[in-house]
């Protein structure tokens, strides 16, 4: 008796050590994540940082593999991949975000915001939060928002002064009907293209300026074929991180923690 016992338990052993045993951690989760922007921008610094803490937070069990400089798509594409759960989170622009939730479109009105404070108490606030509630009937999660800062305009034609400078002026924008058509009232002629496409642009003086905050203009290097930037802050740039619902929901509850927190 006493031996079969034994045997019995020894045979349970072997089997916890062979597989692991009943404590072993969860299965590995590898995450795509992309963004627009170059290696140098700070959205690239706040993924990886951002892979670092969830590796952290969740144990190991979670692996975000951040891919830059639109490797995997321009921000709509992106955006739509994630809807589709061909790509798990993303760093987008508030811009694209509106092509499928028209209540992003607020966040791109100029000069709603009087500084980067009152941007943050809004973002993170009622109002940022219903925004990110009424993604999830698009197949949408947002986890939080990263900072992007106020769009500022660089040409290659003159200083701007006034609105009145602007005037004639082709200035790439993103595809944003607000942004569009609060151009066109200021007198510029707007070009939306995406923005991978820009530097070329700019370059071949496809279009005479652009606007964008301050850390897409330095990591761009746009100064290398702009003369000019004028501190505008027209519009604040909120950066949504957003993951595919169908793939937050596949998660285990610790998981989802961790990403969040």
């Amino acid at each position: 008796m006493t031996f079969t016992i034994r045997k019995i338990l020894s045979s349970a052993v072997a089997t916890l050590v062979l597989f692991g045993g009943a404590s072993a951690s969860a299965e590995e989760v590898r995450l795509k994540l992309g963004h627009v922007a170059q290696p140098s921008h700070p959205f690239h610094t706040g993924a990886l940082k951002l892979a670092e803490l969830a590796k952290k937070y969740s144990n190991g069990e979670l692996i975000i593999d951040v891919f830059p400089a639109s490797q995997i798509g321009n921000e709509r594409d992106m955006i739509e991949g994630a809807r589709l759960g061909t790509i798990d989170m993303l760093l987008t622009s508030t811009a694209p975000v509106m092509g499928f939730e028209k209540r992003f479109g607020v966040l791109d009105m100029p000069f709603i915001f009087r500084d980067v404070q009152h941007a943050h108490k809004v973002l993170d606030g009622d109002i940022g939060k219903q925004l990110f509630s009424a993604l999830e009937s698009k197949g949408l999660k947002g986890l939080a928002w990263c900072e992007n800062g106020f769009r500022d305009i660089t040409n290659s034609k003159h200083e701007i002064k006034t609105a009145d400078d602007l005037k004639g002026l082709k200035i790439r924008t993103m595809e944003n009907p607000i942004h569009i058509a609060y151009f066109k009232k200021l007198g510029a002629v707007p070009q939306p293209m995406a923005f991978g496409e820009l530097y070329p642009a700019l370059d071949k003086k496809v279009v005479d300026g652009q606007e964008n905050p301050i850390g897409a203009i330095v990591s761009g290097r746009f100064y290398e074929v702009q003369k000019y930037t004028s501190m505008t802050g027209h519009v604040y740039s909120g950066v949504p991180v957003l993951m595919s619902l169908k793939r937050f929901n596949g998660l285990s509850n610790s998981q989802q923690e961790a990403l969040q927190r």
